[in-house]
């Protein structure tokens, strides 16, 4: 079973970011349930096996904690559902910060430029 972690912390807006990256994202869904002992809303185990990849804000509020995970084939991420999914990441993140989007779309711009460098050019990453 191909699996990879990923922490980081940013700072200005006080997140953790957790990021899985595996074949199997019922095993790491179930990882997460017992870390916290809570069942994922939204996220049963059927629905699981249809997704490539889902962010879990639900930690946000207590624990400024956000796990994103990504379905990996053969030990390669696809960079469609990857980009996909950290733009939800940005829009957590911006939406807990109370980000006025029509005001200007400057800071969710740089904020999803920023998520996609740290992630993509993380060497363990490979693309489909």
């Amino acid at each position: 079973m191909y699996n990879m972690k990923i922490e980081f912390k940013i700072k200005i807006y006080n997140i953790k970011i957790i990021l899985y990256v595996s074949d199997n994202l019922i095993t790491v869904a179930d990882k997460i349930k017992k870390k916290h002992k809570v069942k994922l809303y939204k996220l049963s185990n059927k629905e699981i096996k249809k997704i490539d990849g889902c962010v879990i804000g639900q930690f946000m509020e207590n624990d400024n904690l956000l796990y994103v995970l990504i379905q990996s084939k053969n030990g390669k991420v696809c960079v469609n559902t990857l980009t996909h999914e950290i733009y939800h990441l940005t829009s957590k993140i911006m939406k807990h910060n109370d980000f006025d989007f029509y005001h200007s779309d400057e800071p969710f711009a740089r904020l999803n430029a920023f998520l996609n460098e740290k992630i993509i050019k993380n060497k363990k990453i490979k693309l489909i």
